[in-house]
């Protein structure tokens, strides 16, 4: 009995560990794509600045 308790819990940590881990990776794409324009824009504007 206190084996399956044990199993149980350790699956309830893996699945709250999956959780925070899908949550990281989904927050880090955002960024990315957030400043991914932000990032873009300032090396065009560093071009065009090195051209003239």
């Amino acid at each position: 009995m206190d084996l399956i308790n044990l199993i149980s819990e350790i699956n309830m940590d893996d699945n709250y560990f999956y959780v925070v881990y899908v949550l990281f990776i989904f927050i880090i794409l955002i960024f990315i794509n957030l400043f991914q324009p932000y990032l873009k824009h300032k090396k065009i504007l560093k071009k065009q600045r090195d051209k003239g």
